[in-house]
């Protein structure tokens, strides 16, 4: 039992590190007009940005390979697949709004080599308004 959660333990340090690697390559070279402000900085899954074109780059980020996510950003309520509560009214979220329709996430995860958070946001910086 002992040796199971050492193990646990040391996969989780090392998962940690390379998701913080990987954050800090996002946020030292996306142009920071992309980056949302501090309440975001502290996402462990994804890192979101602010494009004013998040589908369309994500079709070009996915034709080269890049897989990152709209399913959590597509809609006012998180997760985009859940069905809007009956009373629920969009005017009252103007913000949410606003992020649903202007958010891309881009992958932390070990999937993500180093090399490859650096062509994905080359791409963005070129192709993102």
């Amino acid at each position: 039992m002992g040796f199971s959660l050492l193990s646990a333990l040391k996969y989780y340090q090392t998962e940690i590190t390379h998701r913080v690697l990987i954050k800090s390559i996002y946020q030292c070279n996306l142009k920071k007009s992309f980056q949302y402000d501090k309440w975001f900085r502290k996402a462990p899954i994804f890192f979101p940005i602010q494009v004013s074109n998040p589908r369309k780059l994500y079709k070009k980020l996915l034709k080269k390979g890049f897989q990152t996510n709209l399913d959590w950003t597509d809609s006012m309520l998180v997760p985009a697949s859940q069905t809007l509560p009956p009373d629920y009214q969009e005017s009252n979220y103007p913000s949410s709004k606003y992020v649903s329709k202007h958010t891309l996430c881009l992958p932390l995860n070990k999937t993500v080599k180093p090399s490859d958070a650096v062509k994905i946001v080359e791409l963005i910086n070129q192709y993102a308004k």
